[in-house]
């Protein structure tokens, strides 16, 4: 569609900025500083993850 063909180059700045490599990557943040990273759809994972971190 129109507007996900406008922002799509937005998309690729950010992902760039921010070591995105896959789809979908979580980034795990605590006071401010990324502490944690889970690619890929495996909810397991990202919910082990947040709990490492909180």
């Amino acid at each position: 569609c129109g507007p996900c063909k406008m922002i799509a180059p937005k998309i690729e700045e950010t992902a760039a900025a921010c070591e995105i490599s896959a789809m979908p990557t979580f980034h795990i943040y605590k006071d401010g500083a990324k502490v944690g990273e889970v690619v890929g759809a495996n909810e397991k994972a990202i919910r082990d993850e947040i709990q490492k971190n909180q």
